[in-house]
């Protein structure tokens, strides 16, 4: 829920989460078709080759997570300090299927973005909340009906289709993740992914089966299950997860919340 106060300053309310101060008012929420696929580990250098060149630099920054332990398709994070995001899932358009590729889930969320005011950062560092520290590699592409154009990533949040190639460390594991985020007008979502899909994987991919379904799955899915996990060992306390089957294999402390 959220309520609206004098000069445009808001406070987004959430089961669990408190307040959390931003400005602005509530925005017109936006829609995206995501897939997204998680392994353990760095970014392997052949998947840098595959989807890029890259042209821009490597974007670094902190993005702090609250995982609803009830609910997996729902993600609260505020991302680099600056903006509060909302994000909530509208189901599933089915599976992407690329010969030689992989295979992925297609994700449908509906979000929200706030400017962030700094007095809400103390509230994001109590029970529930965790800091991901992310090494980006983007690209950002205009779909038209015969072509896709590369475009700066600046536009990214305009209608079209981005890519990702990330890294993620979690205290000190270490994760990447691939993602396409598709946007623009709802009828134009599947065209758009599907099209930046087939104009970057046009070659066979270097290992087809990194990108399978069982990796596939959205940021607030996977945190999820993490927790999950966690809480199966501790109800009540820090815990310690501790992988132990694969590269990148390591432990962290997760803030439980009750």
């Amino acid at each position: 829920m959220t309520s609206v106060a004098p000069r445009d300053r808001a406070t987004i309310q959430l089961r669990d989460l408190g307040e959390l101060p931003v400005f602005g008012r509530p925005p017109r929420a936006s829609t995206t078709l995501e897939v997204r696929w998680i392994h353990r580990g760095p970014v392997p250098e052949a998947m840098i080759a595959w989807l890029g060149p890259f042209a821009d630099r490597v974007e670094r920054r902190q993005d702090r997570y609250f995982v609803d332990p009830t609910d997996p398709d729902l993600g609260v994070k505020i991302r680099d300090a600056v903006r509060f995001d909302l994000k909530a899932s509208r189901g599933s358009l089915g599976k992407l299927t690329v010969p030689g590729a992989g295979r992925g889930r297609l994700e449908l969320w509906e979000k929200w973005s706030f400017p962030l005011h700094e007095t809400a950062l103390a509230s994001a560092d109590g029970t529930g909340w965790l800091g991901l520290e992310k090494s980006r590699r983007r690209r950002s592409f205009s779909v038209g009906d015969d072509e896709v154009v590369e475009r700066p990533v600046d536009q990214a949040e305009l209608p079209g289709c981005s890519v990702e190639l990330t890294e993620v460390a979690i205290g000190r594991g270490l994760w990447w993740t691939l993602g396409f985020e598709a946007t623009g007008a709802r009828e134009t979502l599947e065209r758009n992914l599907h099209a930046t899909v087939a104009r970057l994987f046009r070659e066979p991919s270097p290992d087809p089966k990194l990108l399978d379904l069982r990796h596939s799955m959205s940021y607030p899915k996977w945190l999820h299950k993490k927790l999950a996990r966690s809480r199966a060992a501790s109800r009540d306390m820090l815990t310690t997860e501790t992988e132990t089957d694969g590269p990148g294999a390591a432990s962290w402390s997760w803030p439980v919340a009750n």
